[in-house]
C-alpha cells in the first residue's frame, strides 16, 4: 500500500500536485491513502521551508515544485520495487 503526505497550504501549486495524484494513483493498480495536511507548522517541523512537500511511504519525491507526471509515476514505480 502507498501512504501518501502532502503538506502545503493549498496554493497553487499544491492544488496541482492534488490534481496530479487524482490522475495517477487509480492507474497504479494497488492500493493507496493520501493525506493532506495544510499546516505550515506541521511543514516546518519536518525540516521544510517550502512548499508543497509531497511524501510516498515516508520519502520525500517533491519540495517545493510539481513534478511531471512522468516524474511522479517512476518515483512510484521506485517505491514500489523498494
Amino acid at each position: 500500500m502507498l501512504e501518501i503526505k502532502l503538506y502545503g497550504l493549498r496554493c497553487k501549486n499544491c492544488e496541482e500536485i492534488v490534481a496530479l495524484l487524482d490522475d495517477v494513483l487509480p492507474t497504479i493498480g494497488i492500493p493507496y491513502a493520501v493525506e493532506k495536511h495544510y499546516d505550515f507548522l506541521e511543514v516546518m517541523k519536518l525540516g521544510f521551508i517550502s512548499i508543497p512537500v509531497l511524501m510516498i511511504n515516508g520519502e520525500t519525491v517533491a519540495v517545493g515544485q510539481v513534478p511531471t507526471e512522468d516524474e511522479l509515476r517512476e518515483k512510484i514505480a521506485l517505491i514500489i520495487k523498494g
